[in-house]
C-alpha cells in the first residue's frame, strides 16, 4: 500500500490523496496532507480560523493555525474523507 501523498490543482482547491482520504483545501497559498488519522495543514495564514468538516457537510473540528502557518487534526478516523475550510 502506497501511503505517499499525491496531490493535483483542481478548479482552484488542493486536493491531496493519502490512501483513501480526499482533503480540499480552499485557500491557495495552503496545502493539506492526510494520513493515518490526522490531517495537517500547512502554509495558511498565522491566526487564520480552520475547520475539518466531513462528507456530510459536519464540522468534525475546528482551531486556530498557529504562527508557523500549520495546524493538525488528530485522532481522526481512518478512512474518511474531509475537507478543510479556512476563512
Amino acid at each position: 500500500m502506497d501511503l505517499g501523498a499525491r496531490w493535483r490543482q483542481s478548479a482552484g482547491a488542493l486536493v491531496v490523496a493519502v490512501s483513501a482520504w480526499l482533503v480540499p483545501c480552499d485557500a491557495q497559498a495552503a496545502s493539506a496532507q492526510g494520513g493515518i488519522g490526522f490531517v495537517a495543514v500547512a502554509d495558511a495564514e498565522a491566526g487564520e480560523a480552520v475547520s475539518l468538516v466531513d462528507g456530510q457537510g459536519g464540522t468534525v473540528a475546528s482551531g486556530t493555525v498557529d504562527a508557523l502557518g500549520s495546524y493538525v487534526f488528530r485522532e481522526l478516523p481512518q478512512g474518511e474523507s474531509y475537507e478543510v475550510q479556512l476563512s
